[in-house]
């Protein structure tokens, strides 16, 4: 949501108007959401590997975060090639199509997670389940 707040951004825009809404909306929507993603992604695994899989869960974030980014500025260059006019209205264009196009991916990664992460089966019981009663 604050992503697509953030693509209405125009050369004329202020700062308490346009930016600290959506910027604040970002940061506690971040905040809320990579604990508990790496807390899904390493809840499956065996003690023994959860270090290995706490090392594979952040160097993929790192790699991913990389990859988007530059992807993104792959975006913002095609967006303000041959801008014409003032260099603030080439500068708000171009960041607000990059930004349009974060928004997309961020509605990927929620489709992906939603449909990746499925709950255990609560109607069988494991092994470990019988042995531990």
């Amino acid at each position: 949501m604050a992503l697509v707040w953030l693509s209405g951004l125009s050369a004329d825009s202020g700062y308490a108007a346009s930016l600290l809404g959506p910027l604040l909306l970002y940061g506690v929507g971040t905040g809320i959401v990579f604990t508990p993603l790496t807390v899904i992604g390493v809840s499956a695994v065996e003690a023994g590997s959860s270090g290995a899989a706490s090392g594979l869960l952040n160097a993929m974030q790192q790699v991913g975060g990389a990859l988007g980014l530059s992807i993104l500025v792959t975006v913002y260059g095609a967006a303000t090639r041959g801008g014409d006019g003032a260099p603030s209205a080439v500068l708000t264009s171009g960041v607000s199509t990059t930004l349009r196009v974060a928004a997309i991916f961020a509605v990927g990664a929620l489709a992906a997670v939603v449909f990746m992460i499925r709950s255990p089966d609560l109607g069988q019981e494991t092994t470990t389940d019988r042995s531990s009663q």
